[in-house]
């Protein structure tokens, strides 16, 4: 990623006419788009798509969702990842709570089987991830590489 892009996320972490955080539209856009090791990505819509119910009554809808491809057929893929983008001064009650979550979907991943939960990606492996955006690059990069 060009280093006057990762400048200008943080210079500009606020909320975008379009509804997303500008730092959450970069990511997805420029650094997603550019990883080879991806077969595709999808920026989830908040209050419209994908969700995660936890024990309180809001839902969780993350911010991205992709794929690595199959090492054996890169056609395929084998590990859908889950993603929530936090700014780094949302380091509160919430996003305590949404680690929290993602920590036990990560458990259960491990457990069972996505397709016993009558859910997509059965077969594959899924793992939820909270970010900060002070951190995003280089988590992003270990998630992509492993």
């Amino acid at each position: 990623m060009p280093s006057g892009w990762l400048a200008l996320g943080f210079l500009l972490d606020f909320w975008h006419p379009l509804g997303v955080y500008l730092i959450d539209y970069l990511l997805g856009v420029i650094y997603l788009d550019e990883q080879e090791k991806l077969l595709w990505w999808y920026r989830n819509l908040s209050r419209q798509d994908y969700y995660i119910q936890g024990w309180k009554k809001n839902r969780i809808y993350p911010d991205f969702i992709f794929a690595k491809y199959e090492k054996k057929k890169q056609t395929d893929y084998s590990k859908v990842l889950v993603l929530e983008i936090k700014g780094t001064h949302l380091r509160n009650d919430d996003t305590d709570y949404k680690s929290n979550i993602f920590k036990i979907c990560n458990e259960m991943g491990e457990k069972l089987n996505w397709g016993e939960l009558g859910l997509e990606f059965s077969n594959k492996k899924v793992a939820f991830h909270v970010i900060y955006g002070n951190e995003w690059q280089e988590k992003m990069h270990q998630m992509v590489e492993i």
